[in-house]
């Protein structure tokens, strides 16, 4: 309980920081960033790009034990990837709304 409540308040400053030096679209900014982040992490090597010619012949074949070795052991990485681009998308929503109010 103890790390949750230092992660929270490591996140409030690094917030209120930037909202401070930075104002509302760069608190949009900084979220934006953290969900991109969050989720090129979580894609990883995994993640559907161009072809590379004799990339196939090149990869082993897995079998289903271990594609589901390796699913287990990623599955608390990703957890963790998905609360990042949550905050990530909260922080660039709030930013967003908060520098249009207060352009009108």
């Amino acid at each position: 309980m103890a790390a949750a409540a230092f992660g929270w308040a490591v996140l409030a400053t690094v917030a209120w920081l930037t909202l401070r030096y930075l104002g509302w679209l760069g608190l949009a900014a900084i979220g934006v960033i953290i969900a991109l982040i969050a989720t090129r992490a979580e894609l990883g090597e995994d993640a559907p790009g161009l072809p590379i010619p004799g990339a196939a012949d090149r990869s082993p074949r897995m079998t289903p034990e271990d594609r589901l070795t390796r699913h287990a052991g990623r599955s608390d990485f990703e957890r963790w990837c998905a609360a990042a681009r949550a905050v990530g998308i909260a922080l660039a929503v709030t930013g967003a709304v908060m520098f249009v109010r207060h352009q009108l």
